[in-house]
């Protein structure tokens, strides 16, 4: 599963914040010449866990010009939408087909 230089993480992303931050036409979002729709992001990882054991986070990402444009509002915009631990194969459970339905539809009504 990977070198020994290779660290692996296990997380989650808010998927439910993401597709509402789209719907609100957070700068962060934009569609690819492809039809796909992306999300800019921000990873890091510390070498200490934070107070709930998390190693890695996700924000959402701005450019150079969107944070100068926002001027005051740009912390606002830099929301965090998911974090990760150092990886761990036991304690988590895979996502069940019926579940993964009820998560993901065809209806993709993001206005851009």
């Amino acid at each position: 599963m990977g070198d020994n230089n290779s660290t692996f993480f296990s997380g989650s992303i808010d998927l439910t914040e993401l597709l509402n931050q789209a719907k609100q036409l957070h700068p962060s979002f934009s569609r690819g010449n492809n039809g796909k729709a992306y999300a800019s992001v921000q990873i890091w990882v510390n070498e200490q866990p934070d107070d709930y054991g998390q190693h890695l986070k996700i924000k959402l990402n701005l450019t150079k010009e969107q944070r100068e444009t926002a001027g005051d509002k740009a912390k606002e915009l830099q929301l965090y939408v998911g974090r990760a631990k150092r990886f761990d194969l036991t304690g988590s459970q895979p996502l069940t087909a019926m579940a993964a339905a009820e998560l993901i539809t065809d209806d993709d009504d993001l206005p851009f």
